[in-house]
């Protein structure tokens, strides 16, 4: 019954925010045109930053992948599997990475696939670090 409440009040919330932003647009002092054009460039910042940002994990990933390699030929079997296994993933979020940051510059990539880029490349780059700490 709570959880049943705690719905309807999110969805009552998130109703109610989407509301007050399509009247804030309607009633600004810009015109319709100025205000699709601001919030045009504020899209393109926002892409630039997510780019920026995938760009930076995917050199920080490569840094570390190779530092797993040269750690795990001084480790057993065991270690140098497991070690394997992380880089093959990390190469997977990589390439992904590349493949987005590339359609970026195409210009056919949504903000979707930029985010789901960055979690791999950041799920990639926190396993790789765990296996260094051992």
């Amino acid at each position: 019954m709570v959880k049943l409440s705690f719905k309807k009040l999110a969805i009552g919330t998130g109703l109610a925010a989407v509301g007050g932003y399509i009247a804030g647009l309607l009633t600004a002092p810009k015109a319709g045109r100025e205000t699709r054009e601001d919030l045009k460039q504020k899209a393109q910042l926002g892409a630039k930053a997510g780019e920026e940002q995938l760009t930076h994990l995917v050199s920080e990933l490569n840094t570390i992948m190779e530092n797993v390699k040269n750690q795990a030929a001084d480790l057993g079997a065991k270690s140098q599997s497991q070690a394997k296994v992380l880089v093959s993933r990390a190469k997977d979020a990589r390439d992904k990475a590349d493949s987005v940051l590339d359609a970026i510059h195409k210009g056919g990539s949504s903000d979707k696939d930029l985010d789901v880029a960055v979690n791999e490349v950041t799920r990639a780059v926190k396993h790789l670090r765990s296996f260094l700490k051992k």
